[in-house]
């Protein structure tokens, strides 16, 4: 059977991560079994960078964890659901499990979606480019209009993010096409 792994985003405490994780599991039936990965966010707009700093100090803990979850018998695969700042920290550990070359472990992510990756997007199409192909090809749902991603940009002095990126842009398109 599959897993869920749901990894939260930017500003959110356990208690918030938990109701979505739920919520997520109960609406969409994404699977039988769910795993929320939480890292220490500061649940502040005013902690985006030590947010930052705790999704980089948490990318070997998730990574392990994919790898446990694949390695289980009697799993079939695992489903990746990342918002947000946790999109980042779930690129870079698919990323470090290619790195690894831990096919196995590859092999068994059914899906990857990542709902407004807070990501440079430069950055993200090199994670993407390392990556390399999954089974499946990797969603990403975008919004021009997200809050936490205009500030993003701010911090990042202006440079755009993955999960704000334009669909209608022929740029865009081409890099999803071939990435």
């Amino acid at each position: 059977r599959d897993v869920g792994i749901f990894i939260h985003g930017f500003n959110s405490n356990f208690q918030e991560a938990l109701f979505r994780a739920a919520q997520l599991t109960v609406d969409v039936n994404v699977a039988r079994s769910a795993v929320l990965f939480t890292w220490p966010s500061k649940a502040a707009v005013t902690g985006y960078l030590a947010d930052k700093d705790a999704v980089t100090f948490s990318r070997d803990a998730l990574a392990r964890l994919v790898e446990g979850v694949a390695a289980e018998r009697r799993v079939r695969g695992v489903k990746l659901y990342a918002h947000s700042m946790g999109a980042w920290l779930t690129m870079e550990s698919t990323r470090q499990i290619r790195i690894a070359k831990d096919d196995r472990t590859l092999a068994k992510i059914l899906d990857l979606t990542l709902a407004a990756p807070d990501i440079d997007a430069e950055v993200f199409l090199q994670q993407l480019r390392i990556i390399g192909r999954l089974r499946a090809p990797v969603t990403v749902l975008v919004s021009k209009d997200d809050q936490a991603l205009s500030l993003s940009r701010f911090v990042a002095g202006g440079q755009l993010r993955a999960g704000a990126a334009d669909i209608d842009d022929p740029r865009v398109l081409t890099e999803a096409r071939t990435a």
